[in-house]
């Protein structure tokens, strides 16, 4: 009694795919999303040469929405509540959530910068690299989550990728310098 059943590895992967699914398509949504905002800007001020949203202004309505999203989520089930009474009792888990906070708004200032500044392509590129690290750093930090040779494989793959396009990239600007 008490004790939970062994998991199963299938059902592990199957879950992971899942979520890795789910991230990409979530990337996806944010590249054509982030697509159609700009060309909605740029229409909206034609009067101006480079109309970009800036990355306060789409930090602060995606954070709106967010926050709405979640109080509105929170009354729904019932769990607003509890949430406050918990920190109420737990004030270090109350500075543990806004410590999370902090941290969560200073990666959010550089995926706002990358979505204001760069195309839709760049801003895949990043998050995917940052997975990928996040990946390889767990891989080493935690033995237990060590990876398998297809695993290993996969992200070879995508450093290699990754290290052919700036490759690529050096060599065309080299090309550009040579013929100005």
């Amino acid at each position: 009694m008490g004790k939970s059943k062994p998991k199963s590895a299938d059902n592990d992967s199957a879950f992971g795919l899942g979520l890795i699914a789910l991230s990409l398509g979530a990337d996806f949504v944010t590249a054509m999303l982030q697509d159609r905002v700009k060309t909605a800007t740029k229409l909206r001020n034609p009067r101006v040469a480079n109309a970009k949203t800036s990355m306060f202004e789409s930090m602060a309505w995606t954070n709106a929405g967010g926050f709405v999203a979640a109080l509105v989520t929170c009354h729904a089930t019932g769990q607003l509540k509890d949430g406050i009474e918990f920190t109420r009792r737990y004030p270090a888990a109350g500075k543990a959530i806004g410590a999370y906070a902090l941290s969560s708004v200073v990666g959010q200032l550089f995926v706002y910068f990358t979505i204001t500044e760069f195309d839709s392509l760049v801003l895949s590129t990043v998050t995917t690299t940052r997975k990928i690290f996040s990946t390889v750093y767990s891989a080493f930090r935690k033995p237990e989550n060590a990876l398998n040779a297809t695993q290993w494989g996969g992200c070879s793959l995508v450093f290699a990728a990754l290290g052919y396009e700036l490759l690529e990239k050096y060599l065309r600007r080299g090309k550009r310098v040579k013929k100005a």
